[in-house]
């Protein structure tokens, strides 16, 4: 095994940074070519929130397979579980108190003083593109990238997002788009990596599903009809003044029935499936990145990390969303292919 990839093999998700940092530094592989990168993010995907760990509401076969042909890491953790913060620790490799990323505010640029991991790439001759939500300070459009299709905070319409492009530097926008979030997103990253190139690549697809307002793909408007959803046994502890737990837990507004900032979790049946049919939609386009990847010869040549940037809750305490500290919210799925 090259030491380039063994560095890969030995990093979890918040220590993706390190491990490509210092991936850069070793020699070429024999072939005189460095891997190229996929990173997919996930948005808010629970830890078990996937078929490879076990019993799962739905199957994802694709991210099962970067699992199951590389590497799954079963104990993963964000160390604050929310975007902004999780999403700066993952491209930075430092702690939310260190780069200012404490919380969901991203008008002010990361510190310039302080590289992405994207920026060290395209120092050492790696093309950069993000595609997806960025929801990083300012989306990081003050960077360089070959390639920007993306936008900061969470889409308010799936079907329309505003979006910004741009090349080689330079990025204009917001411009309105028509087309299902993730669906558009996964079409622009793989005409990006179409393009003819003499450079390894790197590629960030990073999904905005499932997140508020939780808006289903039309192909799946109607999946799971009719299928019960069983309580978490923890979802009536509410009744119960929930016992063990301190009053900012009981006090939280992040509850099963609450509507906040446009931000519903109206029945635990409707928040579920949901969440799991936005789960679906994305599992389907990490399949055709796998697979244009499997055609064109180069996945073996390709390192593919998935991971997300927090987890969330479905019901147990009565809750959704994240924020607290509870495996629910803090537990990451991360899987790694390097072969």
């Amino acid at each position: 095994m090259s030491t380039s990839r063994r560095h890969f093999l030995q990093a979890g998700a918040t220590g993706i940074s390190a491990a490509l940092a210092a991936s850069m530094g070793d020699a070429a592989p024999a072939g005189g070519k460095r891997p190229n990168i996929v990173f997919f993010l996930g948005e808010g995907q629970r830890a078990d929130a996937l078929s490879l760990a076990g019993p799962c509401f739905i199957s994802t076969p694709n991210h099962d397979r970067i699992g199951r042909e590389g590497v799954y890491f079963r104990n993963s953790f964000c160390t604050n579980a929310l975007c902004a913060p999780g999403r700066a620790v993952l491209t930075t490799g430092m702690y939310a108190h260190k780069t200012g990323a404490r919380d969901n505010h991203t008008a002010n640029p990361l510190p310039a003083s302080i590289p992405l991991i994207t920026d060290l790439l395209h120092g050492a001759g790696y093309e950069v593109a993000l595609c997806g939500k960025a929801h990083i300070g300012n989306g990081a459009r003050e960077r360089y990238w070959d390639y920007y299709f993306g936008f900061n905070s969470p889409a308010t319409n799936y079907y329309r997002p505003r979006v910004y492009e741009g090349h080689n530097g330079s990025i204009a926008g917001p411009v309105d788009f028509d087309g299902y979030a993730d669906d558009l997103f996964t079409e622009r990253a793989l005409d990006w990596l179409k393009k003819d190139r003499e450079k390894p690549f790197c590629l960030l697809l990073w999904f905005q599903t499932p997140h508020s307002p939780f808006w289903r793909a039309r192909r799946h408007l109607d999946l799971f009809d009719g299928i019960k959803i069983p309580k978490p046994g923890t979802f009536d502890d509410d009744l119960k003044g929930y016992p063990g737990k301190p009053r900012a837990f009981a006090d939280a507004w992040n509850k099963i029935g609450t509507t906040v900032s446009g931000a519903c979790a109206r029945t635990l049946e409707e928040t579920v499936k949901d969440y799991y049919a936005g789960l679906l939609a994305v599992d389907e386009n990490i399949g055709k990145v796998l697979n244009w990847l499997t055609e064109s010869g180069q996945l073996d040549d390709t390192v593919v990390l998935h991971t997300s940037d927090h987890g969330f809750f479905l019901g147990e305490w009565r809750m959704y969303d994240k924020r607290f500290m509870h495996e629910p919210s803090i537990r990451l799925p991360t899987l790694l292919r390097y072969l």
